[in-house]
Order: structure tokens, then C-alpha cells, then sequence
């Protein structure tokens, strides 16, 4: 949750658990003092950093003599272990109690947050120039232009990390499609993680060559992210041109560093090109790149077309018959 959002819902709603995440403490501390306006001081409780879980879940569940509301402020929470944080943001609560937590970015964390439908509070100083223009001049360079509200929300989800802003950058460009302006949408659609994973697996398994299967994994894709697969499709295919390149002078680790490959795809890129002739590779990125065209043009089945198309050119440069299945299918 980026700044205004958390400010603007504090003046119609008081929840029971707030969350700010990064490595501003002024803006934590900014936060807790708005919040702290709809409490009357005396139900105020700060704990310290030497409290444990089980004394601090004692805090919120007793009760006042003279009132039931409360508020509890938990700082540097990062150090209790994932089940008692569990354990803290699912007490018991009265609708007068509030918890509110100050941690560090925490990308496992925050998704833990997101998942029990708790957004956190992005707590980054956008003052830092060095940042703002290192990500402006890497959405430029694809020809992009980025605002404020998408940068703003690319830290957020990125927690301030270059290499998760990269990252994050390449995978928004996907969904951006042709639009000229990478979007406070485009970023937020990275942020759904089960809906961006459903793209990279399906991805990553069309190079396997099993019709059957790559088109059972794009029956779950959200149709209203076709453009946002497509494009990831035809990056990966670019990028394995790269790597076939680099894996004929016996580099391929340099060009893995280069494409900035993640770490659970190099076995299987590395098994990719080294069984795939560039021909082939290119061939499928040409597939790919007319597949747009034609669905744009309101071709009916373009994508599964291009599928199928592809897995035939890919069981081809291995040898396989072009049947629909595998033997082991």
C-alpha cells in the first residue's frame, strides 16, 4: 500500500493490524502519529524491543478499566520468527484495537502480509535521485516513459533492492504491451504473484515441445494478460538467442550473468540451447513476434496456434514425431 492510500483510508477506517515496511523510520513514525490521532493517549502502548511475542499478545489482549479501545506500536519486528508474526497479526482482537508493527523490507514477509490480505505500508524515501533516475533511464531505454505513481509503486513492491527494481521493470514492460507509458497498473499486475507465476511456468514450459500440456497451462492464463505473456515469450526466446551466442564460445555463464537469468532457469536453458539450433530458436521468436499482429487483427486462436507452432518446430530440432503427445504423457 503506497502513502496516500494508507492516508487516505485512515480518515474513513481504523484497522486492526497496520504494517509498515522499509527503511524510512520517519515515515513509520509519520504513520503511527496518524494513527495514533484516532486513539485517546492514555490507550496508547509503545512496547520496547525487549518484549517477546507471548507479552505483547498479553498487551493486546487485555482489557482497560476505563476504556476498551487500544493501540499497541511493535518496532523492529523483524526479529520474531514467521509464526509468531503469524501468531501477532491474527490475535483476538477487540474492533477498538489496533496493532501496528515497524519492519524492515522483507520480500518473503510481505508477501506473507499480502496473502492474509494485510498491505503493508511502503515506508521509501523517494528523495533519493540516484534511484529514481537509474529507473527512468532503464524504462527509457526501452522506449517507455514511467510516472510518478509507477515509480512509487515499483518500490514499494521492490523494497527499494536495484536488482528486484530490474527485475520488476523487465516484467511490467511485458504487460505494458505497445502502450507508450509504463502504468501504476502495469506494476501492480506484477505484484499479483500467483498471476505472474501462471505466466512464468507456462513459459518456461512451452520448451519443453508438449502441445498437450503447454496448452492446458494457457487455458489458466487471465486472458486479460495475453499481451503480458506473449511479451514474456518472445523476451525469453530473445534472450535464448543470446545464450545460444554465449554458449558457442563456451561462455554460457557470462551470458546468463548478461541476461540476468534467474537461478531456477539456468539447468533448463542451459539444456535448451545446447540441443537447440539457433535456426529453430529463431524461428519460434519469429512465430511470436507475428502472433501480435494477429491478434490484433481479431485472428480467433492466434495464440494457441502459435503454440502448437512452436512445439512442432521445437520436437522437429530434437527429433520427435509431431504427434500431440509424449510417450510419457
Amino acid at each position: 500500500m503506497q502513502w496516500n492510500e494508507f492516508a487516505q483510508r485512515l480518515k474513513t477506517k481504523t484497522d486492526s493490524v497496520y504494517v509498515f515496511m522499509g527503511p524510512a523510520g520517519a515515515i513509520k513514525e509519520k504513520g503511527f502519529e496518524l494513527i495514533s490521532g484516532k486513539f485517546s493517549p492514555g490507550n496508547i502502548t509503545r512496547c520496547d524491543e525487549q518484549k517477546n511475542a507471548s507479552e505483547i499478545l498479553e498487551e493486546l489482549n487485555s482489557t482497560s478499566l476505563f476504556a476498551s479501545e487500544k493501540l499497541v506500536l511493535v518496532r523492529g519486528a523483524n526479529r520474531f520468527s514467521p509464526d509468531d508474526i503469524k501468531a501477532l497479526i491474527s490475535y483476538k482482537q477487540s474492533p477498538e484495537t489496533s496493532l501496528v508493527l515497524f519492519f524492515e523490507w522483507d520480500k518473503k514477509l510481505n508477501q506473507m502480509f499480502q496473502e492474509r490480505q494485510i498491505s503493508p505500508v511502503a515506508c521509501f524515501n523517494m528523495e533519493n535521485e540516484a534511484l529514481l533516475r537509474g529507473i527512468k533511464s532503464k524504462v527509457s531505454r526501452a522506449g517507455k516513459n514511467i510516472g510518478p505513481e509507477a515509480v512509487e509503486a515499483l518500490i514499494d513492491i521492490s523494497g527499494a533492492d536495484i536488482g528486484e527494481i530490474s527485475t520488476n521493470i523487465e516484467k511490467a514492460l511485458n504487460f505494458a504491451g505497445d502502450e507508450a507509458e509504463l502504468t501504476k497498473e502495469n506494476i501492480e499486475k506484477v505484484s499479483t504473484s500467483s498471476e505472474v507465476q501462471d505466466i512464468f511456468d507456462f513459459s518456461w514450459g512451452i520448451l519443453k515441445a508438449d502441445p498437450v500440456k503447454t496448452l492446458n497451462k494457457f487455458s489458466r492464463i487471465d486472458k486479460n494478460n495475453l499481451f503480458g505473456a506473449l511479451g514474456y515469450i518472445r523476451k525469453m526466446f530473445e534472450n535464448l538467442l543470446v545464450l545460444k551466442e554465449y554458449q558457442t564460445k563456451n561462455d554460457f555463464s557470462e551470458g546468463a550473468s548478461k541476461i540476468k537469468l534467474h537461478k531456477n532457469n539456468v539447468r533448463e536453458a542451459r539444456e535448451f540451447v545446447n540441443k537447440t539450433p539457433v535456426l529453430k530458436i529463431k524461428k519460434c521468436l519469429l512465430l511470436i513476434l507475428e502472433t501480435y499482429e494477429k491478434i490484433k487483427s481479431g485472428e480467433t486462436h492466434a495464440f494457441e496456434n502459435a503454440l502448437t507452432a512452436v512445439s512442432a518446430v521445437l520436437r522437429l530440432a530434437e527429433g520427435r514425431p509431431l504427434g500431440l503427445k509424449d510417450g510419457h504423457s
